[in-house]
């Protein structure tokens, strides 16, 4: 059994690790209330994402990851999102921070 199948997990963090994607399996992780992916070299997010009805904080901080705002429908679930060093616009990182003002971004 995968731990990516699990239904109990409530963190989960992941550094260092040579990632050019997050997996897919981790949108099936509906308990999923904190996720990181700090340095992974990730560039994308995976399709499915927006499921995770339960996370509220998501740091993605050291990665490749060029835009966000296609991942980002509900807003309202997350308290805090890091995306520090990350090649974000200037444009795009305004955009974010005006179409939630009630999250906590660092960017």
């Amino acid at each position: 059994t995968s731990i990516l199948s699990s239904n109990s997990i409530k963190y989960l963090f992941f550094y260092d690790c040579n990632f050019l994607e997050i997996p897919k399996e981790i949108s099936n992780l509906n308990t999923l209330v904190k996720l990181t992916f700090d340095n992974c070299n990730l560039k994308t997010l995976p399709e499915g994402f927006e499921t995770l009805n339960q996370i509220k904080r998501l740091d993605l901080r050291n990665n490749q990851i060029e835009t966000f705002l296609p991942y980002f429908n509900d807003c309202f679930k997350f308290k805090e999102i890091i995306l520090e060093r990350n090649n974000i616009s200037e444009e795009e990182e305004q955009e974010l921070e005006n179409k939630c003002p009630d999250i906590n971004f660092r960017i």
